[in-house]
């Protein structure tokens, strides 16, 4: 299983006790959060660039992350324990229903008020997704053309962004009660995204909200990694609303597997070792025991 890590780009200082990197599959989009035996969280250094632009690069933006010098704010922190299922399973697929509100991070993208993507909330103004999610909102836009055989938005499956929106807080996806919906201002894609026939590389992309997150003990950021923080051999839950069985529905609820994080030079040496070894450092690989 393999995905994109955020290890080389996103670095503010001092962030170590919970970490999310979006791990990405075929089917869906998912997380992963390393288990910390701490509840209390680290301190950290807010992560907004108020000068960030939508013709900004990632990498502009990351950079701007780690210099901006503003208010500290708590990161990483559950108010419930996302192992208190003593019967967490090894699979995404028929995988087990998450504690609610366990993960405060994780978002969910929507188009049309459609789950489109698992998404992860890095500041009170930013987003962190899937490039690949923002491609299937595009394609999803020429659909809806050609059903009603005319531009009914946007020529060329442009991405509409007055119907794009994030809902925070969210478990069930049938029931928003206690959630946040916010609007979208922009989108940035890694300007190095590839996509294949098996998979994607730089599969990133933020997602500048059209207004700041009030945070509340069911919404939180996430902890980002140091630049080069290693976490072979941890422990993760992969968490998302993806697919309940094989070729199957996504799930109505957030669901979580508990996975390992494999060194580069094991996973290349697996079954799908070759496909990570095309960009390892744009992956991270992970296996069920």
């Amino acid at each position: 299983m393999s995905g994109e890590t955020t290890t080389d780009t996103l670095s503010p200082q001092g962030a170590t006790n919970s970490t999310m990197i979006p791990l990405v599959t075929i089917a869906q989009t998912i997380s992963v959060t390393t288990i910390s035996p701490s509840s209390k969280g680290d301190t950290w250094t807010s992560v907004e660039p108020e000068t960030a632009t939508s013709t900004d690069t990632i990498d502009e933006i990351m950079v701007s992350f780690a210099k901006k010098n503003a208010e500290e704010c708590t990161c990483g922190v559950s108010t419930l324990d996302p192992e208190e299922d003593n019967h967490i399973t090894t699979r995404v697929v028929g995988g087990s229903v998450a504690t609610p509100h366990s993960q405060p991070w994780q978002a969910l993208l929507r188009y049309y008020q459609l789950p489109v993507c698992s998404a992860t909330i890095i500041s009170d103004l930013y987003i962190l997704t899937a490039a690949h999610c923002i491609l299937m909102m595009g394609d999803f836009q020429r659909k809806i053309e050609e059903k009603y055989k005319e531009k009914v938005l946007n020529a060329n499956g442009s991405v509409d962004f007055g119907q794009v929106s994030v809902v925070l807080g969210v478990h069930n996806t049938a029931n928003l009660t206690d959630t946040e919906v916010v609007g979208v201002e922009s989108f940035l894609v890694h300007p190095q995204h590839q996509v294949d026939e098996v998979h994607d590389t730089n599969d990133l992309a933020l997602i500048r909200l059209a207004s700041r997150i009030k945070y509340v003990p069911h919404i939180q950021p996430v902890c980002l990694p140091t630049q080069g923080e290693q976490f072979s051999s941890e422990w993760g839950l992969i968490i998302g609303w993806g697919q309940t069985e094989f070729n199957g529905s996504k799930s109505q609820y957030l669901k979580q597997a508990k996975v390992r994080i494999l060194d580069d030079s094991i996973c290349i040496k697996s079954k799908m070792g070759k496909h990570f070894a095309e960009s390892p450092e744009s992956m991270i690989c992970a296996y069920k025991y």
